[in-house]
């Protein structure tokens, strides 16, 4: 049988080392923690820069496409009053203005 002080000092080594496992899982927990939090900032600032990026892009689109509509909306007015805008056939111009009336419209 072992003697009572070697049961003793047995069982406070084993206290020890438990202790010491226990503190350094839960340092090792504190780093995770750290450093999945640093990793989220850097994926929400990555995700918020793409973002601010993907609107000025839509906005920019939108603005083409509202020119591109204003353009449009001109050539179809363009379109619709070529004759009152060709000018009259007179002062030696007569060929300009049929070959301006043969152009077809869009």
């Amino acid at each position: 049988m072992p003697k009572a002080g070697t049961l003793r000092s047995y069982l406070a080594e084993l206290v020890v080392v438990f202790v010491g496992v226990a503190l350094a899982i839960a340092v090792d927990n504190l780093r995770e923690a750290r450093n999945d939090r640093t990793v989220g900032d850097q994926y929400l600032s990555a995700f918020r820069q793409d973002l601010t990026a993907d609107l000025k892009m839509f906005q920019t689109l939108m603005r083409d496409r509202r020119v591109q509509n204003g353009l449009r909306l001109m050539v179809v007015n363009l379109d619709s009053d070529r004759e009152s805008l060709l000018p009259p056939a007179q002062n030696g111009n007569t060929q300009v203005v049929q070959l301006l009336r043969q152009i077809p419209a869009k």
